[in-house]
Parts: structure tokens; C-alpha cells; sequence
């Protein structure tokens, strides 16, 4: 296989070389450990590593975070020969089995400019209460921000393209919110990612794991809070400036009024959110055009949707200002969450899930 094996490893014990010694068989271009600063007692476990396995094992001096490490890893991987499609993340404490990383192997091998995520059934007994509600909201609020939906956000077993890596390596996010930021930024650029189901391990009741869960749920969640803000600002921004140019046009009658309202308080909203929401590539080469396009259909549509509901709804007798908008975004909420579950459900083509992710 082309792709490369990346652990990340901080105060590792005889796990990761019962690991090791498991995938060092298994036909991967090679294996990256990233020693992130452990301390000297774990010394005896990279050097048995080290003498044992034919495997890289790169220092960082005093520990960076786990974010960090996989950064070190991928622009090691970047160096090597461009036979090298990616790499296959792994975590050091023995919870991702060597059967599920082959089949994540397999499942890359076919599908290099993919992230394919490894998710786990947390239907399971197996998992902590803890851990189920943790994935349940991260997973729902993923899909509010988003529109993609991944049954499991916090995996660390995953399939990294290798011409994503530059991309990733340039996000914020030192420690555990760097896997969080990835799957945001993959979702963003429509990368695909593909899911495929692993067992679920949990060792002591993942006793053995660095997670602080204060600091890190709060840096996992802030670059989805930084999205909902950005939604949130634009969406009061849109019913003010409605309102105000209603307000301002009232020597107009009822259907330009309406018209004129909705499209510049539409157009107003959705460019700033456009600049908030993109501005970590607006100046790609290539995806500005195509992506403007498609948001600039979405907001096409939904001025047309918007005026004609307003105008529904004043007909009905609807006339005050402020209830007929809140009315008419919330008719247009109900209509695009169902006609995006029905594009999902019905697994329509990836050009009409690309041209409505920005409804």
C-alpha cells in the first residue's frame, strides 16, 4: 500500500509496542511515530521501537499537543517519494486495531483523494455514557454547521489525501481540536469523506487518554461556535436590514416593497457571511469562482423563495413586518432541511448535494 502509518504518541506504554509489532507486518509504505515530548521513563519504549521495528521515530523536545504531532508527521510524509498517496492516522494507546487500520488501508487504496474516517457504533455497551453523549452533540452540531453528517466526529482513526496535508497543516489547533478542524475544513471544500465502520474499543474506560475536558471541548468546539456566530450575526443582520428597508420604501407599493427589501437585505447578509465563512481561501486559485457561483444560486433562490412566501403571507393577511419575516425564514428553514435529508436519504448525485450545501 501507498500510504503511510502516523501515531502520534505522548507517555506511551507497552501498548504502542504491542502495536507496532502488530501493523509493522502489514504492507504500509512505512510507519511515522511522532514522540511528542514524553518523558525520559518512556525512553525504553521508542528505543525497542527503535531496534526492534523498522520505523521513524521523530522527537519533539517538550510536548506541542497531539494537533502538533500530526503536523510534524505530515510534513515528514510530504517529503517522501509522491508515490505516497497519504497517510493513515492512529492513535498510541492500543484502541485501534490492526484489522480496522488495514481496512482503512484498503478502503484509501481506492479512494486516495478521499479523508475516510473510521467510526465506531456508539450503540455499543462498550462505550462510556460519557463519550455517547459527547459524540451525539458533536455529531448534530457538526451537521448544523456543516450540512454533512458523520456518525463519528471524534475518531482518530482516519485516511488523511495526501493533497489535503498542506491545507491541514495550516489550521489553528495544537492538540485534540486539530481532528475537529480538519473535518470542518474538509467539509467547507467539499472534500469527499467516506465512513467506514471499525469496532469499538475503549481500554479502562479510556483512562489512559490526554484529554483535558475542559480545554479541549472547549477548543474542539470553538471553530464550530466561530461558524454558528457567523450563521447567527448574518441571520439578525438579514431580519434588520428587511425590516428597515421595509420601512424606508414605504412610499412603494406592497409587491416592489416587499422585492426590493428582501433582495438587499438578502444580498447585504449573505455577502458578508460569504466573506466570514470563506475567507480561508478566498484566494485559492480556482474555487472562488465556482464556489461563488454556487453560493450566489443559493442566495438567488432564496430571495425568490422569501418574497414569494412574503408576499403569500401578506395576501393571508399577515401584515406585520416582523412576524410575516420570522414566519417566511422559518417556512424556508423547514423546506430546505427536508429537501436536504430527501437528497441524502435518496443518495442523489454529489453535483446536487454540492449545488444545495449552501441553502
Amino acid at each position: 500500500m501507498n500510504s503511510v502509518i502516523l501515531i502520534p504518541a505522548y507517555e506511551p506504554d507497552e501498548k504502542l509496542i504491542n502495536l507496532i509489532n502488530e501493523i509493522s507486518g502489514l504492507p504500509f509504505y512505512n510507519i511515522i511515530i511522532v514522540n511528542d515530548g514524553s518523558s525520559k521513563k518512556c525512553a525504553c519504549i521508542f528505543d525497542e521501537i527503535r531496534d526492534k521495528f523498522d520505523c521513524i521515530i521523530i522527537n519533539h523536545s517538550e510536548n506541542k499537543g497531539k494537533g502538533i504531532a500530526l503536523k510534524t508527521g505530515m510534513r515528514e510524509i510530504l517529503k517522501m517519494d509522491n508515490k505516497v498517496i497519504g497517510c493513515i492516522t492512529v492513535d498510541a494507546d492500543g484502541q485501534h486495531l490492526p484489522k480496522d487500520i488495514l481496512k482503512i488501508g484498503e478502503v484509501f487504496e481506492n479512494n486516495n483523494h478521499s479523508l475516510i474516517v473510521g467510526c465506531r457504533d456508539f450503540q455499543s455497551e462498550k462505550v462510556p455514557i460519557k463519550n455517547k453523549i459527547g459524540n451525539l452533540i458533536t455529531r448534530d452540531i457538526f451537521k448544523f454547521a456543516t450540512g454533512k453528517y458523520i456518525s463519528d466526529t471524534q475518531t482518530g482513526l482516519r485516511a488523511i489525501p495526501r493533497e489535503a496535508m498542506d491545507g491541514f497543516c495550516e489550521l489553528l489547533g495544537d492538540r485534540y481540536e486539530l481532528e475537529m478542524n480538519m473535518l470542518m475544513d474538509a467539509a467547507k471544500k467539499d472534500m469527499d469523506i467516506k465512513e467506514v465502520p471499525i469496532d469499538t474499543v475503549y481500554i479502562d474506560d479510556n483512562r489512559s487518554s490526554h484529554f483535558n475536558k475542559l480545554t479541549d471541548s472547549f477548543k474542539i468546539y470553538r471553530e464550530i461556535l466561530k461558524f454558528c456566530f457567523s450563521f447567527l450575526f448574518c441571520s439578525m443582520l438579514d431580519l434588520i436590514l428587511y425590516i428597515t428597508l421595509f420601512v424606508f420604501f414605504s412610499q412603494f407599493t406592497i409587491l416592489p416593497r416587499i422585492f426590493i427589501a428582501v433582495l438587499l437585505a438578502r444580498v447585504i447578509s449573505k455577502t458578508f457571511y460569504f466573506v466570514m465563512d470563506k475567507n480561508d481561501y478566498l484566494f485559492d486559485k480556482g474555487i472562488i469562482d465556482i464556489e461563488f457561483l454556487k453560493y450566489a444560486f443559493a442566495v438567488f433562490s432564496q430571495i425568490i423563495m422569501s418574497f414569494f412566501i412574503l408576499y403569500g403571507l401578506y395576501l393571508l393577511g399577515v401584515k406585520q413586518v416582523l412576524l410575516s419575516k420570522i414566519l417566511a425564514e422559518f417556512i424556508i428553514f423547514i423546506v430546505l432541511y427536508l429537501f436536504k435529508n430527501f437528497i441524502t436519504t435518496f443518495n442523489m448525485s454529489k453535483q446536487w448535494q454540492n449545488v444545495f450545501r449552501y441553502f
